[in-house]
């Protein structure tokens, strides 16, 4: 047998049961803990290089890919291992933090664009238009278009070199006046988005490796949302009075769509059975996924 062929087949059957497993409840980890583990590549390819005999060679991979299987696994354990904290919450000691004030309810719609790098985010309201809380605001650079009742807000959050070797923990806060547009660009992530108390009319995620929890409020009839991931773990809550279209052309994807029809290939619906009170429409591209559409 060759060493390659036993490699990659024991590789990809502990990743498949690991995802199976996820998938079921039966374990639970964050697919940024396996970003994490990148260094493992480097050690593999160490190892096939290596003027030993092949058996040594599979004994010490699997050896590997169990030390970094027990990592992932356990989070408290890891976490002290990398430095990172997983308890770690928002940095409320930071002061000089990033705000645009509300002007008086004048702005009546306002899109946000957010290039956030890696982290974990959390929105919530705000007196002011937008607040970022965890992160000084001399890191965060910003382009503002205000022009009578509609505001453009380009934020790009660049955490200095010395905080990127932990997670960092944001908090966004929104004015739940404006009709939204939001648009997310990150990395790897851990982010619980509770959109109920905002008027929402887009959405978008661009993301790495990442584990999203999104809930979508019934404050705007016509909701669209995009989310474009890596492996991820993606959870959805939508308003059971409100209609819902699903389209995906995720690859490797478990989809978990209790009440939903499906129309077509990759398509699926939901029909509330009272009279609706507005429409969803999410389109889904990702990698390696789980994903489940809630209604409540």
């Amino acid at each position: 047998m060759r060493y390659k062929n036993i490699f990659w087949g024991v590789l990809f059957l502990a990743f498949g049961i690991l995802w199976l497993l996820k998938s079921v409840s039966v374990i639970t980890f964050s697919w940024i803990d396996m970003i994490e583990l990148w260094p493992l590549i480097f050690i593999w390819i160490g190892i096939g290089l290596l003027p030993i005999k092949e058996w040594i060679k599979i004994s010490l991979d699997i050896i590997i890919l169990a030390i970094g299987v027990v990592f992932l696994l356990s989070p408290t354990n890891f976490n002290r291992f990398t430095g990172c904290d997983e308890t770690t919450k928002v940095d409320l000691s930071v002061t000089d933090i990033f705000v645009i004030p509300m002007d008086t309810n004048r702005i009546m719609t306002a899109s946000l664009e957010a290039d956030m790098g890696a982290g974990e985010f959390s929105i919530v309201p705000d007196s002011n238009l937008i607040t970022i809380n965890g992160i000084s605001a001399k890191y965060i650079k910003n382009k503002q278009f205000i022009s009578g009742s509609d505001a453009e807000i380009e934020l790009d959050i660049i955490p200095p070199f010395a905080e990127t070797n932990r997670v960092l923990t944001y908090e966004i806060g929104l004015h739940p006046a404006p009709v939204w547009d939001l648009s997310f660009d990150m990395g790897a992530v851990s982010t619980t988005f509770d959109l109920t108390p905002f008027k929402v009319k887009e959405v978008s995620i661009d993301a790495g490796a990442s584990d999203i929890s999104l809930t979508i409020g019934n404050l705007y009839p016509d909701v669209h949302v995009d989310l474009s991931t890596g492996a991820a773990n993606i959870t959805i809550r939508i308003p059971k009075e409100m209609t819902c279209y699903v389209t995906t052309e995720s690859a490797l994807t478990n989809h978990s769509l209790t009440g939903f029809t499906k129309t077509s290939k990759g398509n699926y619906v939901y029909t509330p059975d009272s009279t609706s009170i507005g429409a969803i429409d999410i389109d889904l591209n990702s990698g390696v996924s789980n994903i489940d559409i809630e209604r409540y």
